[in-house]
């Protein structure tokens, strides 16, 4: 099923519905997920995320609910499942004041400083992600006006600061296990490497879904895009699906550290220019 026929499966009146009789001047709603990101699938959950002020509603989310329905709350959030025909949808609240506060750590990150203190957590890279594919059901305008102000940019970069963390501790735990022998560990790191190396990459470059199951749609979808990197994902592919064999395991190896090696300068370089634009220079 192609990604217009998935959306078409939102029932947005549904949504409306299940909404129906709360307070929503003040609300944004819209949908968000693999279905809004072209990624989905026939067994897809719909992903709705209201931002309102959760302190308002939250005695309403105490308990009753139907058979299939569930409900969670926490300080900022709460989550709540449904059926809604054969497809199941997540409710997903958050409050005004705690979205702010994320959407003034992501605009405001100084990327100037090797001290990166205010980075966002992997539940706000995962929330800003899905806002920034997210398509409003609810008060439109307030969306629009609200997402022109978001520096979605800055998602990426901060996703390769993290990446670039991971990616110099497997190099160190490959020559580690190799000068031990230990050629069974080098090739599961190495795979971890390769994915690390393909994510930041393509992160810089827009791709910020945090998700590691939809890597190899991004990397599709990247190389529609870019026609400079067509052979990208035959790459990746090719050397992620090497069978293990010990008496060329060490040049297998050394293949995926230079093609990791060539992605991350090219990633490194453009989030060292993020950097220089940073400090002023």
């Amino acid at each position: 099923m192609n990604s217009t026929l998935m959306k078409n499966r939102i029932n947005t009146n549904a949504i409306k519905e299940a909404l129906k009789g709360k307070s929503r001047e003040n609300w944004i709603v819209y949908t968000a997920g693999s279905i809004m990101e072209g990624f989905g699938n026939e067994n897809s959950d719909v992903d709705v995320y209201i931002i309102c002020d959760l302190g308002a509603i939250s005695n309403e989310f105490a308990g009753g609910y139907k058979e299939g329905e569930i409900s969670i709350i926490e300080e900022n959030t709460i989550v709540y499942n449904t059926i809604i025909g054969d497809t199941r949808y997540d409710f997903e609240y958050w409050d005004w004041k705690e979205v702010n506060k994320i959407v003034e750590k992501l605009n405001n990150f100084n990327f100037g400083t090797d001290q990166y203190k205010d980075r966002l957590s992997k539940s706000e890279i995962d929330f800003i992600h899905r806002l920034k594919y997210g398509n409003p059901v609810i008060n439109k305008n307030s969306f629009a006006s609200f997402i022109k102000n978001i520096v979605f940019d800055n998602l990426g970069y901060i996703q390769v600061i993290v990446h670039s963390e991971q990616y110099d501790g497997y190099l160190e735990d490959i020559e580690g296990a190799l000068l031990s022998n230990d050629f069974g560990t080098s090739y599961v790191i190495s795979k971890l490497l390769l994915e690390t190396s393909v994510t930041s990459f393509l992160s810089v470059h827009g791709e910020t879904n945090p998700s590691r199951k939809w890597l190899y749609r991004k990397l599709e979808r990247f190389q529609n895009n870019n026609n400079n990197e067509i052979n990208l994902l035959k790459k990746y592919l090719t050397l992620d699906s090497y069978c293990f064999d010990e008496r060329n395991i060490e040049s297998h190896i050394e293949t995926v550290i230079e093609f990791c090696q060539e992605l991350n300068l090219k990633t490194q370089y453009i989030i060292g220019k993020k950097q220089i634009i940073s400090r002023g220079e």
